[in-house]
């Protein structure tokens, strides 16, 4: 029981960090990010390569997910439902692949330089992102504008606060604390 203890167990404060383009990312989140949305497409193109008109196999488990997303979208949202059920079905299943592949991966088996691998709705990050952004400023969602990025970067680079004796960004701390309070006042302002 102790192996899968400290297999499943998650360091706190060690980060893998890649610098592209004078940018410096969290690595282990990008990378669990990328192998969630690689299970995702995956199954997308192996149940829905040879579609059929009475579904068989790993179709019919196709059809049940969307027809589920489908009819949660509806319930909840009324008659728009039909523009909101793609977003809402690739957050559905982003997260619930990510939360289910942090159970059921044994990810400190990979190892990293720094850091060690998690699920991606592990890292606060990843969650905190998902939550702020839908939950104070809901026209965010309107994927056509890239100025909505822009502003949503720009809150959270006035909303923090360097870590005293802290100039720039710092490996172990990022580019401070982020006040939560503050980057909600100007996201509603």
């Amino acid at each position: 029981m102790n192996l899968l203890y400290d297999i499943s167990a998650v360091e706190i404060g060690q980060h893998f960090y890649w610098t592209l383009g004078g940018f410096q990312m969290h690595g282990q989140v990008l990378i669990n990010s990328w192998i969630v949305l690689g299970l995702v497409i995956a199954f997308a193109l192996v149940t829905t390569s040879e579609l059929k008109p009475v579904p068989e196999g790993g179709q019919n488990l196709a059809e049940f997910v969307v027809e589920y997303i489908r009819d949660i979208a509806k319930t909840q949202i009324g008659e728009d439902y039909k523009t909101w059920t793609p977003f809402i079905g690739t957050l559905f299943l982003f997260i619930f692949v990510s939360n289910w592949s942090g159970a059921l991966i044994p990810w400190k088996v990979l190892e990293l330089p720094n850091g060690e691998l998690g699920a991606p709705t592990n890292d606060i990050n990843t969650t905190g992102a998902l939550a702020l952004l839908l939950q104070e400023n809901p026209q965010l969602i309107d994927s056509t504008s890239s100025a909505n990025t822009v502003q949503v970067k720009e809150w959270i680079q006035q909303s923090v606060t360097p870590k005293e004796g802290q100039s720039g960004h710092d490996d172990d701390y990022g580019y401070g604390l982020l006040n939560v309070k503050e980057l909600l006042e100007r996201a509603n302002a």
